[in-house]
């Protein structure tokens, strides 16, 4: 958890890229906390959930595209983990589940607050309280999924993915990710000034004009 925390920290200084990858370093993306190490800070509850929801929200609030690239099982704080990334990929194998309420404990790294908004409020009530373990299909079916990649190379799948549904440049993506923030955290006429003034960073650029030369937009 900590190295997470450092890994934000050094990715909150990237000025340039359209997109990071979340991913496991062998077969599963991540199956939750290892028990022995839960019994060791059964007393630090408060102080772990301030921890991971400070580094899951500012996951979220990544001035680049952020991707969950699933395989194998994300359960537990592996599935809190999916739900503070933009986009969820994952492989016809992986399984998804919200399992705290097995453990008679709840989310504690903001997954219930995200997973409100992604799936909504009866299709989260039911998977927390339920502790189901999703497929593939069942999770696409509900909308938290947003692709199915394939599992021979999950980090390889993953950025044809991006480079598939992230047409624009770099600083256009970024822009675009900054307008999407603004217009869930401000009041409405501040993300329209917002926009408006993130819009002008991008407009009559050398690769607007390149791009209009090109007529790409009819490509």
């Amino acid at each position: 958890m900590v190295d997470l925390h450092e890994c934000v920290n050094e990715l909150e200084k990237w000025h340039v890229g359209k997109a990071v990858i979340l991913k496991g370093a062998g077969k599963t993306f991540c199956s939750g906390g290892e028990l022995n190490s839960v019994n060791k800070i059964l007393e630090n509850g408060n102080d772990m959930c301030e921890l991971m929801q400070n580094t899951t929200s500012r996951i979220f609030d990544l001035p680049m595209v952020s991707v969950a690239a699933v395989s194998g099982h994300a359960l537990g704080g592996g599935a809190e983990l999916t739900t503070c990334c933009d986009f969820r990929l994952v492989t016809e194998n992986a399984k998804i589940g919200f399992v705290q309420a097995r453990m008679n404990v709840a989310t504690g790294w903001g997954g219930c607050t995200r997973l409100v908004k992604l799936v909504g409020r009866t299709h989260a009530l039911h998977l927390l309280t339920s502790g189901k373990v999703l497929n593939c299909s069942e999770a696409t079916h509900i909308g938290l999924v947003n692709g199915v990649i394939s599992s021979d190379n999950v980090e390889a799948a993953a950025k044809e993915w991006v480079s598939q549904n992230c047409v624009g440049t770099a600083e256009v993506t970024r822009v675009i990710k900054k307008m999407v923030l603004s217009g869930m955290y401000l009041e409405e006429s501040q993300a329209y000034d917002m926009e408006r003034s993130l819009f002008c960073r991008v407009w009559g650029m050398p690769s607007h004009q390149d791009a209009l030369k090109a007529n790409i937009k009819h490509k």
